[in-house]
């Protein structure tokens, strides 16, 4: 009852038989659809606290700390069922040897988790996958490994943001290089990324599996854009599809690390995608040939080029893709 108008019974529409009806099935799928999201993320936060854990209680390792990355850190996941994890050690720097990343795997065994299990998956030279079985959820997770060398680890994005200006006023980088730092910490950039995200999981990359897609996605997307550009949605989401088309050409150095340290990096085959939770995995090294993720950039120039042409047409007033839900 509206109590403006206690003669109006609001719930008479959603009757059988009539035309709101429908709605209730809608509304039921909608709010169960949003209720597993939100036990998904509380149990892959738990799994992930009892691996942690698991990792902190080891003698053979020194970890400075282990914290969400990517998009779930971020707040800005499509998908509730993958976690991104660093475990930063002390007193080590990569190449890893196979005794941390063995260890690390040891950790991730030994792990336990309240009503689930903890399932190793697999592992290289920089992280170990694992999954975590917990009632009717499978979820997925990625443990990095990096050296706990950067000392504003525990600082958090606000830190990171004040370094990248003082970093611009004091002339050691052009805010274009460090401009992703600075989106990120602000978070200007949120729309534009979900927005990218919706267009990447639509991609058809023909059963290429990327390592970091979801946090690749972003990345790019950051590196297209700038704060002083305006903040127009849709003008943020061409850039981030030119970006894609040239995807072997990016280079997005997210890191704490100052431009002494970034050097090194530079001299090494392109795409370079580094990120600041984790500067010591170059998520680009895939793509380079002879990767099996080589494949994966004719596939994303391809998408890309369509999904202009379709914005193109918009700009021409064709009526059908005047809706932004034909892009995709």
């Amino acid at each position: 009852m509206d109590p403006a108008n206690p003669w109006d019974n609001l719930g008479e529409q959603f009757q059988y038989g009539q035309p709101a009806y429908n709605a209730l099935h809608y509304y039921g799928q909608a709010a169960n659809s949003t209720l597993q999201k939100i036990v998904k993320g509380r149990n892959g936060r738990a799994a992930a606290q009892a691996i942690s854990l698991s990792l902190q209680r080891r003698e053979d390792l020194s970890v400075a700390e282990v914290r969400f990355s990517g998009s779930i850190a971020r707040g800005s996941s499509l998908n509730s069922s993958d976690f991104d994890l660093v475990v930063f050690l002390n007193n080590v720097e990569p190449p890893f040897s196979s005794r941390i990343v063995d260890t690390i795997q040891k950790a991730v065994r030994q792990a336990r988790v309240p009503g689930g299990m903890i399932y190793y998956r697999g592992k290289n030279n920089k992280l170990v996958k694992a999954s975590a079985q917990i009632g009717e959820f499978d979820l997925k997770f990625d443990i990095s490994i990096a050296s706990a060398i950067v000392s504003r680890v525990d600082d958090g994005q606000t830190e990171v943001t004040r370094a990248a200006l003082e970093m611009e006023e004091g002339g050691e980088a052009s805010l274009r290089e460090i401009s992703p730092v600075f989106a990120e910490a602000t978070m200007l950039f949120f729309r534009a990324i979900r927005v990218a995200k919706y267009w990447n999981n639509k991609v058809n990359l023909h059963g290429v599996k990327i390592h970091g897609i979801s946090l690749i996605v972003e990345l790019v997307t950051l590196e297209a854009n700038h704060p002083s550009e305006g903040t127009d949605l849709e003008a943020r989401f061409v850039k981030f599809l030119r970006a894609m088309q040239h995807l072997a050409e990016q280079e997005v150095t997210v890191t704490a690390y100052g431009p002494d340290r970034l050097c090194s990096w530079f001299s090494r085959p392109t795409p370079r995608i580094l990120a600041f939770a984790n500067p010591d995995d170059n998520l680009g090294e895939q793509f380079q040939s002879g990767e099996p993720a080589h494949s994966a950039l004719a596939h994303y120039k391809k998408a890309a080029t369509e999904t202009l042409e379709k914005i193109e047409k918009a700009w021409q007033g064709l009526d059908y893709y005047q809706n932004p839900a034909n892009w995709f």
